[in-house]
């Protein structure tokens, strides 16, 4: 990789979307992912991402959803992974993590830079839940495979091994090593915030929706409804 200019693939997905997780399960497979190594916060400008060159072949970070057609076009990286997460889920622990909260910090200004649409929502759990949806979309738009980190496996890492021409073993210890990392890869210990539809107003659960069906999840609004296993 020493002749590279960025990394041969980057996972990303939301903040709270399981990138550690699958930096971790790619590692697992054979096939080196670094976490938020490659593509750390950027400098004044917001529009050029900040690479650091890595030894791993591949990259996972939420920051690669909205540079995801300047690491292809000007870092060699070669696929972009959209991972998805369940969207109570996500919502919900951004919100216990109090993501885009805090203006004095870097993640909430590339979060107003990159979806200001985000801080018109009145409240602190429909920002977060405006900044899933358009981060989602900045995720998908360049995106080559998408997938739901809740059954994220062996055959996903070789759709992206064999796309980078990297071919992976499907061997029973790899899939063993794979099986054996926790889900919750990040130490949160299942702290996940609970969300409901009264929480949001009615264009907002709408378009959760929406996306929710393309990306293949049931929602069901009951009041004081529980997230789903997977944290």
């Amino acid at each position: 990789m020493s002749d590279r200019r960025g990394p041969a693939y980057v996972v990303t997905a939301t903040p709270r979307g399981g990138t550690t997780y699958a930096a971790r399960m790619f590692t697992a497979a054979g096939l080196d992912c670094a976490h938020e190594h490659a593509l750390r916060n950027p400098g004044p400008n917001f529009d050029i991402p900040h690479i650091t060159v890595v030894p791993t072949l591949g990259e996972s970070s939420w920051l690669g959803g909205p540079w995801a057609a300047r690491l292809k076009r000007f870092h060699d990286v070669q696929v972009i992974c959209h991972q998805t997460r369940h969207p109570q889920a996500a919502i919900g622990s951004m919100l216990t993590h109090r993501w885009i909260c805090n203006d004095g910090l870097a993640q909430t200004a590339i979060a107003r830079y990159f979806v200001p649409e985000a801080f018109t929502e009145p409240t602190e759990i429909r920002r977060i839940a405006r900044f899933w949806v358009s981060w989602n979309r900045l995720c998908a738009e360049h995106a080559d495979v998408t997938w739901q980190v809740e059954r994220l496996d062996i055959d996903d890492v070789a759709v992206v091994a064999d796309m980078v021409g990297h071919p992976i073993e499907r061997t029973r210890l790899v899939i063993e090593r794979m099986w054996a990392i926790p889900t919750d890869a990040n130490g949160s210990k299942g702290r996940t915030a609970q969300v409901s539809a009264s929480d949001l107003g009615a264009t907002l659960v709408d378009d959760i929706e929406t996306m929710a069906a393309d990306y293949g999840y049931t929602l069901d609004w009951v009041a004081d409804l529980k997230p789903p296993r997977w944290h």
